[in-house]
C-alpha cells in the first residue's frame, strides 16, 4: 500500500511497513538525497516519507511515480537476495574451500628434470587430478 499527499513544501508518500523493507527504502531513496530533504515518520504499520524541496515542484505525480518505481525495483532486488542467499553462500564457500586445500605431496620443483614446456601442460589439470 502506498499513497501520496502534497504538502506546502513538497509531498509525503505513505508506505506499508509490511510491504517495504527498510533496506530497500533506504537504497531506493538514496539517489534523491541531493534533490530533496527526506525525513521519515512511523505511525503503526505505515512509514510516512516526507520529501521537502525549497523550490516549487513542477509535476508531483511524475516525481512520486519515479520514486515508487525505484522503491519497487529495490524491493525486487531485496527479495531476490533474500531468496538466493543460501545458494550464494554455498557457491562462495565452495570457491574458497577449493583454494584453501593444502596438498603435502605437491612439489615446487619440476619432477624428473622436465622442461618448462612439458610442465606447462600441467596447468590444465586441477589439484585433485594429481
Amino acid at each position: 500500500m502506498h499513497a501520496f499527499t502534497q504538502t506546502e513544501d513538497g509531498f509525503c508518500i505513505k508506505l506499508s511497513r509490511e510491504g517495504y523493507a527498510r533496506q530497500a527504502v533506504v537504497k531506493a531513496l538514496y539517489p534523491y538525497r541531493d534533490t530533496y530533504i527526506i525525513s521519515y515518520d512511523f505511525d503503526g504499520n505505515n512509514i510516512a516519507v516526507y520529501f521537502e524541496k525549497k523550490e516549487l515542484i513542477d509535476n508531483v505525480e511524475q516525481q512520486v511515480s519515479e520514486i515508487l518505481k525505484a522503491l519497487d525495483f529495490q524491493m525486487i532486488r531485496y527479495d531476490t537476495v533474500r531468496q538466493t542467499d543460501a545458494i550464494r553462500q554455498l557457491l562462495v564457500g565452495r570457491a574458497l574451500y577449493a583454494t584453501c586445500i593444502e596438498n603435502d605431496n605437491e612439489s615446487v620443483t619440476l619432477e624428473n628434470n622436465a622442461s618448462w614446456e612439458e610442465d606447462s601442460r600441467q596447468i590444465f589439470k586441477t589439484w585433485s587430478d594429481k
